[in-house]
């Protein structure tokens, strides 16, 4: 097993020439050969070892995806330093917090980040550098920005004179001022060494610093080729943010291995559908939200069509499937996704499309892939066996053979940094305790239903799972997402069900126009208003009620919510789009249902 930057110089000496990354920049696609990406890396990192930058240092990136992300994080860990990424979407306190917390010296961003980190800077007690890329950096060639980023520096200079500021071009200068002939000397490293220090997204409010090593997350880069088919000829789509691990792994990590591209695509662009058909990905990683809404789209075009509509119904699922993958740009041969959990009837309708769709199951704390579903051996609602190397174990089952999901194998993390004590509580004799619920089949596949600390101990004593339930919820076209939470009532021991859910705006739209039911004033559905949405709800409160309790019948009795509250506005996820349910306990000051 060699270190993540060792396989990426690997895969340079066998594959020079292909193509390492494009992106879509000034109106056109660029491309990045493994030996340009290399050349990229070695002055970049030979910039950093000139600022003292080496073993055990600590080098923070916070930026939204782009190729320097990667040029950058594979020159940190090849001079020997830790990387922590951080979340570009975070707030100044976050910000602080990690910055802080993980005694980083020297913070890499990009202009959008460096708001936050220069409102925060005279509270970052260890910070010394802070280096800030250009709006406009094109690392295939040499570049003087276009001076937006050097105005930055500059000013930041002027006014943080304890500090030391750089742009990337100056970084680069330094890099290049070592002799090019020849390879840049990097210091020894062994698999075993920190890596990363990757801090959780914080969907229980308090983000902890999970530690890395080269090990943890090879071991999973290793694994991935014994449950699907890649090779240096794959396109990554890279949709999510890198500083999240299961991104980090599976379209950066896997595709710098084995000599595959990673296409750069804004998840938030509205021309992501021609970028991502242009750019002919052959392997998508997605979260559920992502894959619903495309899912669905795909629905109400076939409901919009008498054609499409009796294919759907007589035979024609791979017809209408085809034309999807057309529009995902043709070679397209699997989707995964992962993250967060996904609904059952959304993975089950891209099967019968003729779609490999191929659901997970990882965290954090497990760099991250724990299992994955088997092309042409899917079961639905599971996340698959274990990947090769791990090992799964129910802790304590309960009559059903649910109980927690403990994990070992060379993917586990060292453990969280300046916190032996939660590491203490979570690791033991090398089993990680995930805190997650599930169970495993006869045949070795796992079942999730939940979260120990989410768990509703109803009047009765009954475990209900939020999961469980909020999938049957969800199935509604009318309902995006929901929170199935417990509420208590005085005097009354034990917890009842209730939810809250988030409408679908555009479905309810298209709904009234269908049923002539006529609002106040009309509206694009891309840029709804709070007067508009509440209208919205006021007149389809009913209808999203019937909704909620036609999905009960399917469910046992003491699963079956009473009480609901419809959400005016989408959920607060992380940046991965996992629900922050931590910030929904007690929100059922609700409406009864009968």
């Amino acid at each position: 097993m060699d270190t993540i930057d060792g396989s990426f110089r690997e895969s340079v000496r066998k594959y020079p020439d292909l193509i390492a990354m494009r992106y879509y920049q000034d109106e056109t696609w660029e491309h990045i050969t493994y030996s340009e990406l290399k050349n990229a890396v070695n002055i970049t990192a030979a910039g950093l070892m000139d600022m003292g930058i080496g073993k055990e240092s600590k080098v923070a990136i916070m930026s939204e995806n782009r190729p320097e992300w990667v040029v950058c994080y594979l020159a940190i860990i090849s001079s020997g330093a830790i990387a922590v990424p951080i979340d570009a979407l975070l707030g100044e306190s976050e910000t602080e917090y990690i910055l802080n917390h993980s005694g980083a010296q020297t913070i890499i961003c990009s202009m959008r980040s460096y708001e936050v980190v220069n409102r925060i800077l005279s509270g970052l007690e260890f910070l010394k550098n802070v280096i800030v890329f250009d709006r406009n950096i094109t690392i295939r060639h040499d570049h003087k920005g276009h001076g937006d980023g050097q105005d930055i520096v500059n000013n930041g200079r002027k006014t943080n004179s304890h500090k030391s500021f750089l742009s990337y071009d100056e970084l680069r200068e330094k890099g290049k001022k070592i002799p090019e002939q020849g390879e840049v000397t990097y210091p020894d490293k062994d698999i075993n060494e920190i890596v990363s220090i990757l801090y959780t997204s914080g969907t229980t409010g308090t983000a902890k610093g999970v530690i890395l090593t080269h090990k943890n997350i090879m071991s999973n880069v290793e694994a991935v080729p014994y449950v699907i088919s890649v090779s240096c000829e794959d396109r990554f789509l890279l949709l999510l943010p890198l500083h999240h691990v299961f991104p980090f792994t599976v379209v950066m990590a896997i595709p710098l291995f084995i000599g595959a591209s990673i296409n750069f695509v804004d998840i938030l662009s509205r021309d992501r559908t021609r970028l991502i058909m242009e750019c002919q990905p052959t392997l998508m990683v997605g979260v559920p939200l992502l894959y619903s809404k495309i899912y669905r789209g795909i629905i109400r075009q076939v409901e919009a069509s008498k054609l499409k509509n009796f294919l759907l119904k007589y035979g024609g699922r791979k017809i209408i499937g085809k034309a999807l993958k057309k529009k995902l740009g043709g070679k397209l041969r699997y989707m995964v996704s992962g993250a967060a959990p996904m609904e059952p009837s959304i993975i089950e309708g891209f099967v019968n499309l003729g779609i490999d769709f191929l659901e997970g199951y990882g965290i954090t704390e497990t760099s991250p892939i724990v299992s994955a579903n088997l092309p042409g051996a899917i079961k639905i609602s599971s996340v698959g066996p274990p990947i090769k190397g791990v090992e799964v174990k129910i802790n304590n089952p309960d009559s059903e053979n649910i109980g927690e999901i403990i994990i070992s194998g060379d993917n586990v993390m060292k453990g969280y940094y300046k916190n032996p004590e939660l590491t203490a509580k979570v690791v033991k004799d090398g089993w990680f305790y995930s805190g997650d619920l599930g169970k495993i089949d006869e045949d070795g596949y796992i079942f999730i239903t939940g979260r120990a600390k989410d768990v509703i101990v109803n009047r009765g004593g009954k475990n209900v799972y939020p999961e469980v339930v909020e999938a049957e919820i969800n199935k509604s076209r009318f309902i995006t997402e929901s929170i199935v939470l417990g509420f208590k009532t005085e005097g009354i021991v034990g917890e009842d069900v209730g939810v809250l859910i988030s409408p679908d705006y555009e479905t309810l739209n298209e709904y009234a126009v269908k049923e002539e039911i006529s609002l106040k004033e009309h509206f694009d559905i891309n840029e709804l208003t709070e007067d508009t949405k509440d209208e919205m709800i006021d007149i389809f409160h009913s209808l999203l009620e019937t909704e909620v309790k036609n999905r009960m019948d399917k469910l046992a009795p003491y699963q079956r919510v009473t009480r609901i509250a419809i959400e005016r506005d989408e959920f607060t996820k992380t940046s991965t789009r996992k629900i922050k349910r931590f910030l929904y306990k007690g929100r059922l000051d609700i409406v009864d249902i009968d």
